[in-house]
C-alpha cells in the first residue's frame, strides 16, 4: 500500500476536493515531499554528484558571509568558489559543541538570501550541561518539516491519531506537572 495516500493535502480552492491546490507554505512543503521522494532511488554516484554540488554552493557562500568558516575554510586549504569533492570535505574540521558555544555569533551569516525569509533563534535545553543557540530561517524550518512528514511517511504514522510526547514546555517549570494538549500534531513547518 502506498503509504502516501494517507495523507491528503488541503486545498486552498474553496470547492474543490481534488486534487488539492495548496498554497502558501504548503505548496513549499508538497514540493520539497515530491522531490525528495524524487530522488530517494537515485543512484548513489548521482546522489554524491548532487550533494558536493550544494556543498561546493553552499561553501562558497559560508567563505563570503560566515567569518567562523571563511578561517576555518582557509585553514583547509578550500579556496571560495572552488568545486568540492571528498577529499576536501576531509580535510575540514567537523564543528563541535564546543565550537558552537564559543564562536556564537561568528557561526551566523552576515548576508542571509533574501529568499529563506526571516531567521528565528532557537536553543537546545542545556541538558548537557550549557545550551546551544542557533539561528534558522524560515526555508531551513520548511527543508526540516519536509524531511520531518517524510520520516512519518515512511514509518507510516497515521496523523489522524493522537500523539503523547513527554517534553519541557518552554517557561514552564519543570516541576510543574500540568500537561499541554493540542488539536493536532502541529505544522511540520
Amino acid at each position: 500500500m502506498n503509504p502516501y495516500l494517507y495523507y491528503p493535502a488541503r486545498t486552498s480552492v474553496e470547492g474543490l476536493v481534488w486534487p488539492a491546490v495548496p498554497s502558501g507554505r504548503g505548496t513549499e512543503l508538497l514540493s520539497l515531499l515530491y522531490q525528495l521522494r524524487q530522488n530517494e532511488w537515485l543512484p548513489a554516484a548521482e546522489v554524491r554528484r548532487r550533494q558536493y554540488l550544494q556543498a561546493s554552493s553552499l561553501a562558497a557562500h559560508a567563505a563570503e558571509t560566515v567569518p567562523f568558516y571563511r578561517q576555518r575554510l582557509a585553514a583547509a586549504g578550500i579556496a571560495p568558489g572552488q568545486p568540492l569533492g571528498p577529499e576536501d570535505w576531509r580535510r575540514i574540521p567537523l564543528l563541535t559543541r564546543e565550537d558552537i558555544q564559543e564562536q556564537g555569533e561568528q557561526l551566523e551569516s552576515r548576508s542571509c538570501p533574501e529568499s529563506h525569509g526571516s531567521r528565528r533563534r532557537m536553543s537546545t535545553s542545556g541538558s548537557t550541561g550549557k545550551p546551544v543557540a542557533v539561528v534558522m530561517t524560515e526555508r531551513a524550518s520548511r527543508l526540516w518539516g519536509a524531511i520531518t512528514l517524510r520520516d512519518h511517511i515512511w514509518h507510516r504514522r497515521e496523523l489522524r491519531r493522537k500523539f503523547a510526547a513527554i517534553r519541557k514546555i518552554k517557561g514552564h517549570d519543570t516541576r510543574d506537572r500540568r500537561s499541554s494538549s493540542f488539536n493536532s500534531w502541529q505544522s511540520p513547518v
